[in-house]
């Protein structure tokens, strides 16, 4: 009957998801499993009703559910005798009802969809069909030329490079009687000297570092 196959693949099915815990199995194939038992738990379901709504067997020569028990008949076996005018009679064919046929296609299409079902669940992919693993493709930079680096580098080359500017202190000369003869001596040692009247004093700008030590010496 349809309803046992399914109970037994519901029993192998819940065996199934019981040793995929126990040995660790992947979660995708547990929950696919889960899955697959419901749907045999639901036609289970299904069956019975459908056998509750049909009631007891129609069939009254029924070997199966009206079988004679073979207790009783060992126990009463010639205990009667057949009378000699007895006229066998023909058993009658049994007829089907309408909501028996009804049920037993029912439970041929699920036995249909079973088929089906298992064969998609273990149908193994081939080789040619299976996924297969992406190559990262290593892309290359490219390239270009900047049209305006040429005038760039002219540019940097007309830039005129200046060497830097040292400090060169000013050295204060005291108003005396006699800073007149000294600054023509120091003009005169040192002609690119500067010099100007600053506060009381004279602000000598000597040309070099070398100078000032001259400068300091004429001003003593």
């Amino acid at each position: 009957m349809q309803i046992d196959q399914n109970q037994g693949y519901a029993r192998n099915c819940h065996q199934a998801i019981s040793d995929l815990q126990i040995n660790g199995g992947n979660d995708a194939l547990i929950a696919s499993r889960n899955h697959e038992l419901t749907g045999y738990e639901t036609k289970i379901a299904e069956c019975e009703k459908a056998l509750i709504t049909i009631g007891p067997c129609p069939l009254v020569n029924c070997v199966k559910h009206h079988e004679i028990n073979k207790v009783v008949e060992i126990a009463e076996h010639g205990q009667y005798k057949l009378s000699t005018n007895f006229t066998p009679q023909k058993t009658p064919k049994p007829t089907i009802s309408p909501n028996l046929a009804k049920t037993n296609a029912m439970l041929a299409e699920f036995a249909e969809n079973d088929r089906k079902l298992l064969e998609i669940s273990y149908k193994t992919v081939s080789r040619k069909n299976a996924a297969k693993p992406l190559t990262e493709e290593i892309k290359t930079a490219i390239e270009t030329s900047n049209k305006f680096q040429l005038l760039m580098d002219v540019e940097e080359e007309d830039i005129p490079t200046e060497p830097p500017k040292t400090f060169i202190p000013a050295i204060n000369l005291k108003l005396t009687n006699d800073y007149n003869l000294t600054l023509q001596e120091i003009s005169r040692n040192d002609p690119e000297t500067t010099n100007k009247y600053d506060r009381g004093y004279i602000k000598i700008t000597p040309s070099s570092l070398e100078d000032i030590e001259k400068i300091i010496d004429l001003s003593q």
